[in-house]
Parts: structure tokens; sequence; C-alpha cells
């Protein structure tokens, strides 16, 4: 019986996760449908970015992150000590972090390639003074709390990459 219930729950998550998966890439491709009509937006190979749509995702991914983070809050800055006791919102926190540290990408990769001409102190400080830096840094912090450093690699990882972005290459 305890097979059966295994087995049966093992399919439905695997139905859960092939729906939000075509969840992600059709609001991927509808926002992107959505961008090339407003009047302002910015395109890099015929995709499109609106500030209005990145904002809309950063807020719904925000308000999502900041609910599974609440069901986690008792595991935090305890490490792998409460692996046992996990909740299942800890996936949802995962994919929340994730998709912050990519919006944080898309921001910056936006401000470094567009053609205004600022200097490289200020678009740095753009860069690390925004809510999608803040949000993500805060939340693979909190990963990271709970024993977890992949994803702050990942984000560091990312953060160099734009650096290297902003100087137009490593010299050697």
């Amino acid at each position: 019986m305890c097979a059966n219930t295994n087995a049966h729950s093992h399919i439905e998550n695997i139905e859960m996760f092939l729906y939000f998966t075509f969840l992600i890439i059709f609001s991927l491709l509808l926002s992107d449908y959505i961008s090339s009509k407003f009047p302002v937006s910015y395109s890099v190979k015929n995709l499109f970015y609106s500030k209005v749509i990145l904002d809309l995702f950063f807020w719904f991914i925000f308000i999502c992150t900041c609910i599974s983070a609440y069901f986690m809050r008792n595991i935090f800055f305890h490490g792998y000590e409460t692996a046992g006791e996990w909740p299942f919102q800890r996936g949802w926190f995962i994919s929340g972090c994730l998709s912050l540290i990519t919006l944080n990408v898309i921001y910056s990769w936006t401000q470094i390639t567009k053609p205004i001409s600022i200097s490289r102190r200020k678009l740095l400080k753009k860069l690390i003074i925004n809510k999608y830096f803040i949000s993500a840094f805060s939340f693979t912090i909190l990963m990271l709390s709970t024993g977890n450093r992949g994803y702050f690699v990942s984000f560091m990882i990312s953060i160099f990459l734009i650096y290297i972005g902003i100087n137009r290459g490593i010299k050697l």
C-alpha cells in the first residue's frame, strides 16, 4: 500500500513539474510578445525587454518567494542539521532564488548594453543599488543559512560575469 502511495505521489510531482514548466515557458513567450508592443522596450537580437514586464515578473516572484520564506522561517540559520524538517516550500524558495538571480542578470545586462554613456563607477553603483540585486542577494544569503551554498556561489559567479561585462572582458 505504501509503495502505491509513493508511486501516486511521484506521478503527481511529475505532473506539477510539467504544469509549472509549461507555465514558465508560456509566460516568457507571452511577455516577449507583450514587451514588443510597448513603446519603450529594449531589444537584444529580437528578444524584447520591457521595464514594465520585468517589474511585473519581479514583484510576482518576490512575493511568492517571501511567502515560501515565511513557511521556511524555522529552518533558516540552522545549516544542514534541520534537513529532515525542510518543508516542501523549499522547492518554491529555491525557484524564487534562481528566478531573482536571473532577473538580476537580465536587468544588469540591459544596463550594461544600453547605448547611454555613463562612468563605470556610476554603472557599478546602479547595478548594486537596485531591487533586483538586493532581493537576489538577500534570498541567496537566506538559502546559504540553510547550509546550501550552491545558489550563493551561482549568484557570485553571475556578479563576476556582469563585472567582466562592465570591463569588456578579462585583461590578462
